[in-house]
């Protein structure tokens, strides 16, 4: 994995159903809002609480995937 994370700071702003919708105030004109299933929140987190969620990259989980593409495509097209 990247060393390298960037970590976001959101509010939890509603329930939906079985989702929490997330909402990202970079500036006053950029406001988004991120929709996740309850499951991965904290168990105790309720409207109006901060979250933080850590971004990172995963470059040798990325190529695992490209090769299994890779090969699935070859041997669909070699017709095996």
């Amino acid at each position: 994995m990247t060393k390298k994370s960037i970590e976001l700071t959101c509010i939890l702003d509603r329930f939906e159903n079985s989702h929490g919708v997330l909402r990202f105030d970079f500036s006053q004109n950029d406001q988004q809002e991120l929709v996740v299933a309850k499951r991965y929140l904290p168990q105790d987190v309720k409207e109006g609480d901060i979250i933080y969620l850590d971004l990172f990259s995963d470059k040798k989980a990325t190529e695992r995937r490209q090769n299994l593409a890779r090969q699935m495509l070859e041997e669909i097209l070699s017709g095996k």
